[in-house]
C-alpha cells in the first residue's frame, strides 16, 4: 500500500488507526472483503502540520 503524503505540507503521514466500516454506496459495496464484512478505513495524522485524513481501501 503506498503511503499517504499529506495534501497541506507533503510530509509523509503516520498510520494512526483502522477500523472496519459498512460501504456507504455501491462502489464501495463492490469492494467489501468478504472475510472482514466490510472496508478497512484508515486514518492517518502528519507529524509535520498536525493534519488528519482517512481513506477507505
Amino acid at each position: 500500500m503506498a503511503r499517504l503524503r499529506c495534501p497541506k505540507c507533503g510530509t509523509e503521514m503516520n498510520l494512526h488507526a483502522e477500523k472496519l466500516v459498512h460501504p456507504e454506496n455501491a462502489a464501495e459495496a463492490g469492494r467489501v472483503d468478504v472475510a472482514l464484512g466490510g472496508l478497512l478505513q484508515e486514518t492517518h495524522a502528519c507529524p509535520g502540520c498536525g493534519n488528519i485524513e482517512s481513506r477507505r481501501l
